[in-house]
């Protein structure tokens, strides 16, 4: 019976052993799963602490991103803005100074016509002279004696040489006149 009692002890202890090796492996398992937890939960932790650092580091990088799009919209306004008004400058200063052209163009263009009537009044009145001399030699020479003799004569072909070109002057003026009015007329 000691004997038994002695198995009986021994497998008691036996027993006892073996819960308390499994009451300490229960144990240790749950203090790893504790620290699993735990870890897990410091990793989520920092996980979330992460994102929510990105989050706000996008945010405000967006921000930004948005501020410098502006000041870029705003300065091609600006720039834009002082290009259209550097155009119209332009426009103004090259309509005054085409006006300004077109004044003294019509200045010279009324001195030379001025010139011109000037010209063609001195030719007629030339011109007039020049045939009332014409004809007051011929009435004078009804015989032909002075237009004959060396002196006088050089004097009458020097007057009906003036003739001849004033005479070529008129015509070639009055072609010119009717092209003239014909341009005029388209």
């Amino acid at each position: 019976m000691i004997v038994i009692q002695t198995i009986h002890i021994v497998l008691t202890i036996v027993a006892l052993v073996g819960l308390a090796g499994w009451i300490m492996s229960y144990l240790e398992y749950r203090k790893r799963k504790a620290g699993e937890e735990l870890y897990e939960a410091k990793l989520k932790e920092q996980e979330s602490k992460h994102l929510d650092h990105l989050s706000k580091s996008m945010e405000s990088s967006d921000r930004k991103l948005q501020k410098v799009k502006e000041e870029y919209e705003e300065r091609i306004k600006s720039l834009t803005a002082l290009r259209e008004t550097e155009l119209e400058e332009a426009e103004d200063l090259v309509k005054a100074k085409i006006k300004e052209i077109e004044a003294v163009y019509k200045e010279v263009i009324d001195d030379q016509n001025s010139s011109l009537e000037l010209y063609e009044s001195y030719i007629k009145n030339f011109d007039a002279v020049i045939q009332a001399v014409d004809a007051r030699l011929q009435t004078l020479d009804d015989k032909g004696v002075f237009a004959g003799d060396d002196e006088v004569g050089f004097f009458f072909s020097y007057v009906k040489n003036l003739q001849e070109t004033l005479g070529r002057f008129k015509v070639k003026k009055e072609e010119l006149d009717e092209e003239q009015s014909k341009t005029d007329i388209k």
